[in-house]
């Protein structure tokens, strides 16, 4: 079975804390990958809970709080052959697809940095996350992500 990475902001979306947008996109220094195998039954659960309430986010995000960042995670193919799963930040929404700019550094993929602009499919979304002052909504990958490296 393949190996899928997932991009942690653990500095910047630790449960019941939240960054701006900008510190999403400058920090660096709380990013991890970890790696996990293809099928994980807890990740696939997040996604499908991601996927069923996804046009929820849209409507949140076509209203948005002025105090809120809004973030999608879609897979990327990587130079040597598997996937990373990264969060895209400074969202709009239009065409059934997400433009935004990107919120990790590439662990695996040259050819892309953190802040890049890139449009995907909401067919390929995985997550949403909703950060405000007081919390986050969604974030259904990353509970799972930050048990498995023991946050």
């Amino acid at each position: 079975m393949g190996k899928f990475r997932w991009a942690i902001l653990l500095a910047s979306m630790a449960l019941g804390g939240c960054a701006s947008r900008d510190q999403v996109m400058s920090e660096k220094a709380g990013e991890k990958v970890v790696s996990m195998e293809a099928g994980d039954p807890a990740m696939e659960a997040a996604v499908a809970e991601a996927r069923r309430t996804l046009d929820d986010f849209i409507g949140k995000l076509a209203a948005p709080q002025p105090d809120a960042d809004y973030m999608v995670k879609a897979p990327f193919p990587t130079d040597d052959g598997n996937v990373e799963y990264m969060w895209i930040g400074a969202l709009k929404y239009a065409d059934q697809g997400f433009t935004g700019k990107l919120a990790n550094q590439p662990a695996s993929i040259k050819a892309m940095k953190m802040g890049d602009e890139l449009t995907v499919k909401r067919s390929d979304v995985t997550d949403w996350v909703i950060l405000t002052p007081s919390g986050q909504e969604g974030g259904f990958s990353q509970k799972v992500l930050e048990q498995r490296a023991g946050k």
